[in-house]
Formats: structure tokens, C-alpha cells, sequence
């Protein structure tokens, strides 16, 4: 179960959401023009050509920040449960497997800038006040 950290920093949140915009151009929306364009620009993000500050390289550096391999233009890595999920809830599935990662890197940066700090409660209650 993730720890409560509360909300995670900007850079987290956008993260997230361009991995979720990956996975949403390769897997759900493949027929759309933007994943058309999405998948074409991919291909050519390594030549000398591309601008540095296009959404794909954003992309791939959200895929670095979230330390999760980046199969450019191909679909990212999925859980179990995203492959088994209905179509039509597949984004929000993703986006959901994604959560823990961004709460294990919110910890993992935490730790590395507080190394002494004391760990956060892990959400498990152990007994309850009130019913």
C-alpha cells in the first residue's frame, strides 16, 4: 500500500501525465492524428533536426523521472490489470497503475534530500477510535 504523502510535487503530477498521454497515443486512441503524429515524431526525436522542447522529448524525460523504460514510439510497460481492463477504462486503469510509482519516487526523493527523517505512516490503521 503506497504511504500518504499527500499531493505530489509538479514535476510528479506532470509526469504522470505525460505518461498517461503516452500510453493513451500507443494503446488507446492509436488511430487518432495526434497519435499518428505522436508515433511519426518519435521516430525522428533522435535526429539533430527535432527541437529539443517538443512533447516527446517532455515524454521521455517523464519516463526517466518516473524510472520507467521508454519504448518510443511502441507502448509503454503495463500491469496485468491495465491489459485485462475494458477498453474504454484502459486510460484511466493506466493512470491508476501509475500512482504508486509516482508516490515510490515522491518517497525516494524525500529520503535522498531528509536522509534522518523519520518515515511517513504507512495508511495502516492499527485500531480505530470511533466506530
Amino acid at each position: 500500500m503506497p504511504r500518504k504523502l499527500g499531493i505530489p510535487p509538479h514535476i510528479l503530477q506532470q509526469a504522470l501525465q505525460l505518461v498517461a498521454l503516452h500510453f493513451r497515443y500507443t494503446v488507446v486512441h492509436t488511430n487518432t492524428i495526434a497519435a499518428k503524429l505522436h508515433n511519426l515524431r518519435c521516430k525522428f526525436r533522435w535526429s539533430n533536426v527535432h527541437p529539443q522542447h517538443t512533447i516527446e522529448n517532455k515524454i521521455a524525460k517523464a519516463h526517466s523521472t518516473l524510472m520507467i523504460s521508454s519504448t518510443c514510439p511502441g507502448p509503454p510497460s503495463m500491469s496485468r490489470s491495465v491489459t485485462l481492463a475494458k477498453p474504454k477504462n484502459k486510460g484511466k486503469s493506466y493512470t491508476t497503475f501509475l500512482k504508486p510509482i509516482v508516490s515510490a519516487e515522491w518517497l525516494r526523493q524525500i529520503r535522498l534530500k531528509y536522509p534522518h527523517a523519520p518515515l511517513p505512516p504507512s495508511g495502516n490503521v492499527s485500531s480505530r477510535l470511533h466506530a
